[in-house]
């Protein structure tokens, strides 16, 4: 009865977009490194390190350490929000 009211409006909030686009980008990151790490590896046969793979491997650290820690704390925050607007 009031649940789609509520979904509707959690669905509007900016933070719970931006919490979905960085789970989004995090895949994204997660198969590319992936598919670099398979395909070239982090390090050449005379052992110098392949930088791009490196940055990337970096970047996608970022991101799951961020949606890691940020993630529940966005999601408490909406849901503490909605429930003390009432």
């Amino acid at each position: 009865m009031r649940l789609p009211l509520v979904v509707g409006r959690l669905a509007g909030s900016r933070l719970l977009r931006a919490l979905f686009l960085l789970a989004v980008a995090e895949i994204v990151l997660g198969a590319f490194f992936s598919y670099a790490t398979a395909t070239r590896g982090l390090l050449s046969p005379a052992a110098s390190p392949h930088v791009e793979v490196l940055l990337l491997g970096a970047v996608f650290l970022v991101a799951r350490v961020l949606l890691l820690f940020l993630g529940p704390a966005v999601l408490v925050y909406v849901a503490v929000e909605e429930f003390l607007s009432r």
